[in-house]
């Protein structure tokens, strides 16, 4: 014989059950309890990229490129540029005493072999401060060749006008005629350290020459 359950059992237990029911999906969706305060995410702030752009990364073009280490020590090149400039105005003035000759005006001849003789020590003078450098022995012999060879035109030219020795002209185009056999090696060793770096600003690696006798 089964027990018999009253009405309002079966009301309260539903109730009950119901009651649950609510508060389980209350406190599944926060309502049951004080909502959380979220945490705050943390912040980044953009690094600025090698183009100073935040975030931004160069192209390929735009990488720096690395600077090289010229191999010639510190200062040399600076004191060759004051040198070879130097040696250009040399090198002029042994050509315009020939011209001053050709058209017959001595006197300017005599100032210029003076100027030839003046500028031919000054820059000896550059060469001798140079620093040093072993790779550089054969342009400096160059330059000093060169110098040498100024300093026998200057010195035969001298003679010839202001003492009237004849043969003094000769010698004096012969040591001219000889410079072009000295700056062209001399030129192409300074246009292989041009390949490397080397610039004298608004000078050109060239050198006049007297002709050829």
């Amino acid at each position: 014989m089964h027990a018999r359950v009253s009405s309002h059992a079966v009301s309260r237990a539903t109730a009950t059950a119901l009651a649950v029911l609510l508060l389980s999906i209350a406190a599944a969706c926060g309502g049951g309890s004080p909502a959380a305060t979220p945490r705050p995410l943390p912040t980044v702030s953009p690094t600025a990229g090698p183009t100073g752009l935040p975030g931004v990364l160069p192209t390929p073009g735009e990488l720096p490129t690395p600077v090289s280490q010229p191999p010639w020590p510190q200062g040399w090149d600076a004191a060759l540029c004051a040198t070879f400039d130097q040696l250009v105005v040399t090198q002029e003035l042994a050509v315009d005493i020939g011209r001053a000759l050709e058209e017959e005006d001595r006197e300017d001849a005599r100032g210029l072999t003076a100027e030839l003789a003046e500028v031919a020590t000054t820059t000896r003078e550059l060469l001798a401060e140079m620093p040093e450098w072993r790779t550089a022995e054969t342009i400096e012999a160059g330059i000093t060749e060169l110098l040498d060879l100024a300093d026998e035109v200057a010195l035969r030219y001298d003679r010839y006008l202001n003492d009237n020795r004849r043969a003094a002209l000769g010698r004096a185009q012969e040591a001219g005629g000889q410079m072009a056999g000295v700056a062209e090696p001399l030129l192409e060793r300074l246009t292989l350290l041009g390949e490397q770096g080397l610039r004298c600003p608004g000078l050109p690696f060239r050198l006049e020459t007297p002709p050829e006798t």
